[in-house]
């Protein structure tokens, strides 16, 4: 069904293989684009519209983006962009971090923590039963039940953004996703090192140690969450300094991201087999900066930069998706999409049974943590990288499994779970009809609520006059201001003999 003519073009011509990328990468972004139209129109996300760019231009349908060839290694352009992944999930634990604000953990206390945890257990050992009489071995059904007891958030906070909404059941949902977030992580990395340990093993690799398979990847992630911790308080240090540009600021913080990336990867030096997630180091990294500096800014300034690399990262997830296995992966997908579904419900309401919370937190708290895409798809990720990462031991066929079921729940999850989040903030009583942002008839300047990212929101204005453009252009300008007051008085970066910030800009 693909498009193999277009590989045949590459070598007739000798394309190298730069121009291919570059031809690819327009395919890309111009299929995502024009299926966000259509998502739009059906008030999806634009994460659906990416996985769904993937798959349609993927080697198994269009194949617009060449793979490598398994003889000669010809054409090995989506292989080479593989690297895409884990720096997207440094972009998507950056943005995950911002809402991990230590001031709200304080003022709920240990009730929010405790739910989480309580859900996160629950939740994954009952998909773990569920799937186990499915014919996947036990060790890849650990991990699949492990990605299970994660959150995406990104429906939710639109939701309470687009409504307005705000009090405790808000608070409580923001910091259970934020802590489930982080519990997922730590599951994850255990129960994807015993199953790789487990499977390698039994492929004829080396015999499973329990320090090399266990112990090893604990204490490896554990150092690196320190170095994101320390990496968070040297940027806070280093970026806020009144003298530093807006421009440069985002490259400091471009670096930080990238350098914490390319340490987890360098983790498999200690040892092969050893997954180093940058989803948690990174989170630990913005967290840190966030209840250091309060600047809120930042994370606006890498959501705008990042906003291509996100797209990039859920269309190569996308092109993973193999079409074949729908016929059995699709049974198992629904299965766990409804068993998933069910408990993150359940385990939230033991939960908040268990704390004594409120009892809109204990019935409703738990429609919020429904959805499920953006971190449980970068999990199924680095689940594919890791069981294919040495092709002796004939692995990857449960890596490429672990990927469709979790692409095909997430499609799932997306068109359910703003829904879902809205009905949990709804029935709460903190969602208001009146209090989300309109639109009035024969406005000269309509304001909307526009939801182009799938990581934040922001306010497009349509049809400006004149005049509404230079006020406009005043207010940045006033605005940019503010900002450089703000960054002077947050920082020691001043003498005695020049205290004024207008010299120092």
């Amino acid at each position: 069904m693909g498009l193999d003519f277009l590989e045949q073009f590459y070598e007739k011509y000798h394309i190298t293989d730069g121009t291919q990328v570059v031809i690819s990468l327009v395919f890309i972004f111009l299929v995502a684009f024009l299926l966000t139209r259509i998502t739009k129109k059906l008030k999806l996300p634009n994460v659906t519209a990416y996985i769904f760019a993937g798959i349609l231009i993927g080697p198994y349908v269009l194949n617009l983006v060449p793979q490598a060839d398994s003889e000669t290694g010809a054409h090995a352009i989506l292989d080479n962009m593989s690297f895409i992944t884990d720096v997207g999930l440094g972009f998507i634990a950056f943005a995950s971090g911002r809402y991990f604000n230590l001031k709200m953990i304080r003022r709920n206390g240990w009730k929010p923590a405790i739910i989480a945890l309580i859900q996160a257990f629950v939740t994954s050992v009952v998909v773990f039963f569920v799937l186990l009489p499915f014919n996947l071995p036990a060790p890849i059904v650990l991990v699949i039940a492990s990605i299970g007891g994660t959150t995406s958030s990104a429906s939710t906070l639109m939701t309470i953004r687009e409504y307005h909404c705000e009090g405790e059941f808000v608070d409580y949902a923001i910091e259970l996703d934020a802590i489930d977030d982080v519990f997922g992580l730590l599951s994850f990395s255990v129960c994807s090192g015993i199953a790789l340990g487990i499977m390698t093993a039994q492929n004829g690799g080396a015999n499973f140690s329990q320090w090399e398979t266990i112990w090893l990847p604990i204490i490896v992630n554990a150092g690196i969450v320190v170095l994101g911790f320390l990496v968070g308080w040297f940027m806070a240090k280093v970026a806020i300094s009144p003298t530093r540009s807006k421009d440069n600021r985002l490259i400091l913080m471009v670096a930080a991201i990238l350098f914490l990336v390319g340490i987890c990867g360098l983790a498999k030096v200690i040892n092969k087999n050893i997954l180093a997630s940058p989803l948690l180091c990174v989170m630990v990294m913005a967290a840190t900066y966030l209840n250091f500096t309060n600047d809120d800014e930042m994370f606006s300034q890498v959501a705008d930069f990042s906003a291509p690399i996100i797209l990039l990262f859920f269309v190569l997830s996308g092109m993973n998706f193999k079409i074949s296995y729908m016929v059995t992966v699709g049974v198992i997908g629904v299965v766990y999409f409804f068993a998933r579904l069910i408990m993150k419900y359940v385990g939230n309401f033991l939960g908040g049974l268990a704390t004594k919370s409120p009892a809109t937190i204990t019935k409703y708290i738990g429609l919020t943590m429904e959805p499920q895409a953006g971190i449980s798809i970068g999990l199924a990720a680095l689940a594919l990288n890791m069981f294919t990462a040495d092709p002796s031991l004939n692995l990857s066929q449960y890596g490429e499994e672990i990927n469709a079921i979790i692409i095909f729940s997430g499609i799932l999850y997306e068109i359910a779970g703003p829904a879902l989040a809205k009905l949990s903030l709804k029935l709460s009583g903190v969602l208001k009809e009146e209090n989300r942002t309109k639109v009035k008839k024969g406005s000269e300047l309509p304001m909307v609520i526009s939801t182009e990212s799938s990581l934040r929101d922001f306010v497009e204005i349509k049809a400006p006059t004149p005049e509404m453009i230079r006020k406009l252009n005043n207010l940045n300008k006033m605005k940019e201001q503010c900002d450089v007051m703000d960054r002077y008085v947050h920082t020691k970066a001043y003498t005695q003999e020049d205290t004024t910030p207008s010299s120092k800009t």
